[in-house]
Order: structure tokens, then sequence, then C-alpha cells
């Protein structure tokens, strides 16, 4: 298979009530050769894999179903990196979509870009009122080019949902994040600063974020729940802060972030 641009990594677990909706979103006639989706089924119990199956028959040059144990949204990230075979790549949810005009910007900009990092505003979508709302950074210039260290002092922290990486850093730097775990998210977007040079952020969004639902993990019954898991990702993150011996303004950003990740963990209880 040629390379393509970008490698979309879908996690799909009992998401059959979405593909139908969201897939098309991704579907523009201009980019079709440019980007591959992976349509991970991380065994589902429902006909997520068959209609998924039914999409991959219809765009075989753009959409790959691979099917897999259910190991949870870590275990599909991993599984993703392993298969992509796009120069960038970017995870969206299955319950998730995309802008379809900021999807295709971003595939034509990345077609020409070198930059390790990529980051796009964002909508949450509430799903009752169906309201969407711009996550957007103030604190930085748009599509200029920085070198990630002039930057970790004007951001916070960079959600999944904003990131666009190189498939070169995960594979090469071996990032893997914590399987059959939820808030795994916050490993995919700290394990791999330490190998990020450059990062640009543009100013169209193209996530679509859908959020409001009881089942996420982020819902305030399924935190407290799953309160252990959460604990988990602390210990993991500090051990990789330790063991990698993370120092100057990188260090300082991911020591800051594990920071707020525990004091989050405080609230919960």
């Amino acid at each position: 298979m040629a390379l393509k641009i970008l490698s979309i990594i879908i996690p799909s677990y009992n998401t059959e009530y979405y593909i139908s909706k969201n897939i098309p979103t991704f579907l523009d006639d201009g980019i079709l050769d440019k980007i591959e989706i992976l349509i991970i089924n991380d065994g589902s119990v429902d006909n997520t894999e068959t209609i998924a199956k039914k999409w991959g028959k219809n765009y075989p040059k753009t959409i790959r179903v691979i099917s897999k144990a259910n190991g949870g949204h870590g275990s599909v990230i991993n599984r993703g990196v392993e298969a992509a075979k796009g120069k960038y790549f970017k995870v969206i949810d299955g319950d998730d979509w995309v802008d379809t005009k900021g999807l295709v910007a971003l595939v034509n900009y990345l077609e020409k870009c070198e930059i390790d990092l990529v980051i796009n505003p964002y909508y949450r979508v509430n799903e009752k009122s169906k309201k969407y709302r711009l996550i957007d950074l103030k604190s930085v210039h748009k599509s200029q080019r920085y070198e990630f260290d002039d930057v970790v002092e004007k951001v916070k922290y960079i959600p999944l949902h904003a990131w666009t990486i190189k498939t070169s850093i995960l594979l090469n730097n071996s990032i893997k994040v914590t399987e059959k775990c939820y808030y795994e998210d916050f490993e995919y977007v700290i394990y791999p600063v330490p190998y990020v040079k450059t990062v640009i952020f543009l100013e169209f969004p193209v996530y679509c974020y859908l959020v409001g639902q009881q089942n996420q993990s982020v819902s305030d019954r399924n935190v407290l729940k799953n309160a252990y898991m959460h604990e988990t990702i602390i210990s993991n993150a500090i051990r990789f802060y330790e063991n990698n011996n993370i120092i100057g303004k990188k260090g300082e950003y991911i020591y800051l972030n594990i920071l707020n990740l525990i004091k989050s963990h405080y609230n919960i209880y």
C-alpha cells in the first residue's frame, strides 16, 4: 500500500449507532487517496464489525477494518500505531466525527508539512442540546512554527482531540499506552513530548467531540466508579517521568500536567 498522508484511527466498541452517521464526514472525494481510515473493532458485541466491513467494502482503498479482542481504548491506539501507513497519525473515537471542510484543509496542509505535531481547535458537541462549543488555544499565534520548548509556558495541556502527530515519532520511540484502562489519553499526549521538536497551531477545527453521554468514561458516575484506573494512569505517568529523566521545559511541562492529574484525582474522592 502506498504511503498515505494521514492515518485516522477509529476506536470502535459497540458503536453501531454512530458508524453510518459519522464515517461519511471523513469521505470527501478530494482526499480519499490521501488518507486511510482504520476502524478498529475492539471486541464489539453488537453489529459494529458488520457495519464497518460494509464501509470497508465500499471504500477498499481508504477504509480498513481491524477486529481484535477487547482490550480497551489504549489497546486500539497501540494496534493503530502498528498498522498505520500514514505520514501523520490521528485518533478519532467511534462516536465522534469530523468537520469535513476542516479535515480536507488539514490533509492538504499535512501533505506539505514536516512539523512534528499539528494542533487544531476542536468542537465539543452536547448530545442533548446539539450545541457546538469551539475549544481553542488563545495563547499562541496561529500558523506559526514553534519549537515545542517555546510553547510549554504558553499552554497548560493539549488534549488528544487537538493532536495530529507524525507516525514515525510514535513508532521510532515505541510509544505505547496502558491497555484495559480508561484515561490513557493522558499518556498518549504526554509520552511523545520528549521527542517532539516542532509544533504548529492551525486556525480551523477538525474534531467534533460528543459529550453528555452517560456511558462516557468522563461522566461523574464512571469517574468515581473507575477511580482506581485514574490512579493507575497517575502511577504510570510518574514512572515515565522518573525513568526518562526528563529535564528542562519539557520536563516541567510533564511535571505540571502530572500534578494537575493528581489534583483531579483528589477531586474524585
